[in-house]
């Protein structure tokens, strides 16, 4: 991104280079399977539906690719806040400025100078930069030096007309690969009634939430006999498969996965799938999972949402709880009724991030720890059920699961 196209420019995306990791004012052009990102002022590059050949190495190119951002004027630093990403210059030398993503850490507002109509902002804003060469490190920037990241904008049709067609070849050639393994074989046992999943998705494929239902109408996640569940690792998660999905606790009911998603998107870039359990009435709460098909995009968030820097709630200040310390795998099956619900228009911000050392952050833990108190408690009662369940089933302590 050597420099910012003006308005209505055909340069409408920005991709971010693997040479120098920064991001560069591009178009894209789809011909016959094959995409052409075509710079301002470097020679272009090309890209196949066939070079990726699985879903995690897609998604790599997804995060690499998003609609250009927006050079913030003057009159508009009221716009940033602190903790937002944002895209600025950082300069290798003098007539050299390249961009990168970064985190407004803080900001000292300044009255702006007005000279012969033209307004001039004279604010600074302390950034912490995401990657490139200042990775880690923090610097001063004016309002010149800053975009805004467009996290709310489609990509185009050219860019989601690509994903699509490599997203099929993956499959193609998983259920090539599945056919062949198959052929050479034992026969298996009959799948476990418990792997049933949300129904298929056009961006995760069909391998991976483990529930256990009771019908379509009532079901618990099963947490006694957790068949999918591992200790949290990150550094295990390529010996687990592909996909991956993270449970979140004290959702707001009303909460749509599509602000989910578009609120993940907008905090960390990653595009992941999202799900908002169906809950009993007398519950005040739900919960749901993010999916992702990506170790590093998992990580990432994982620790976002960990984070004890801050805190996630709704706009009524209930906390995102995460009450294990574990993620999960399976395999999907169409349950229509429980397919991902989409969301059309305006996504409204339900979700924010909540600063430490603010009152609404330590109003979140205090809301955090009574939910976590809740579900402990929870936790006895079901132990205790089961306990007494299995003595009236086995009348004998000694034949019972778990006597002795």
């Amino acid at each position: 991104m050597a420099t910012k196209p003006p308005a209505g420019d055909i340069f409408d995306l920005e991709f971010r280079c693997s040479d120098d990791d920064a991001w560069y004012s591009v178009r894209a052009i789809l011909v016959s399977g094959t995409l052409t990102i075509q710079f301002e002022n470097f020679p272009e590059i090309s890209f196949g539906v066939t070079e990726f050949d699985s879903l995690e190495h897609l998604d790599e190119f997804t995060r690499r690719i998003r609609p250009v951002s927006t050079q913030l004027q003057d009159s508009e630093c009221y716009k940033i806040d602190k903790g937002m990403k944002v895209c600025a210059y950082s300069s290798w030398r003098e007539d050299d400025l390249r961009y990168y993503d970064a985190i407004v850490e803080a900001i000292e507002f300044k009255d702006h100078l007005f000279e012969k109509g033209e307004e001039e902002c004279l604010c600074t804003f302390v950034l912490s930069w995401l990657h490139g060469p200042n990775a880690g490190n923090m610097s001063s920037s004016g309002v010149a030096s800053i975009c805004l990241v467009n996290t709310n904008a489609p990509l185009n049709s050219t860019i989601l007309t690509f994903l699509k067609l490599a997203k099929e070849n993956i499959k193609r050639a998983s259920l090539r690969t599945r056919s062949v393994s198959k052929s050479y074989s034992t026969p298996t046992t009959t799948p476990d009634r418990r792997f049933l999943g949300f129904g298929q998705s056009t961006s995760v494929p069909p391998t991976i939430i483990v529930l256990h239902f009771e019908s379509v109408a009532s079901f618990q996640i099963d947490e006694d006999r957790d068949i999918g569940g591992v200790p949290f690792n990150m550094n295990k998660v390529e010996e687990l498969g592909n996909h991956h999905y993270i449970l979140i606790d004290n959702l707001e009911k009303d909460l749509s996965p599509t602000s989910v998603i578009e609120f993940i998107r907008k905090q960390t870039s990653i595009t992941a799938e999202a799900y908002v359990f169906p809950s009993l009435l007398a519950e005040s709460y739900t919960r749901g999972a993010i999916v992702l098909a990506s170790k590093r995009s998992l990580e990432e968030i994982y620790k976002f949402l960990i984070n004890p820097d801050h805190a996630i709630v709704s706009s009524t200040g209930r906390p995102w709880v995460i009450t294990e310390e574990k993620m999960r795998r399976g395999y999907f099956k169409s349950v229509g009724s429980l397919m991902p619900r989409s969301q059309g228009g305006i996504v409204e911000d339900k979700l924010k991030v909540v600063r430490a050392g603010t009152e609404e952050f330590r109003k979140a833990a205090r809301l955090k720890n009574l939910f976590k108190d809740f579900t402990d408690h929870q936790r006895q009662l079901h132990e205790r059920l089961t306990l007494e369940h299995n003595k009236n089933l086995y009348p004998s302590s000694a034949s019972y699961p778990g006597a002795g």
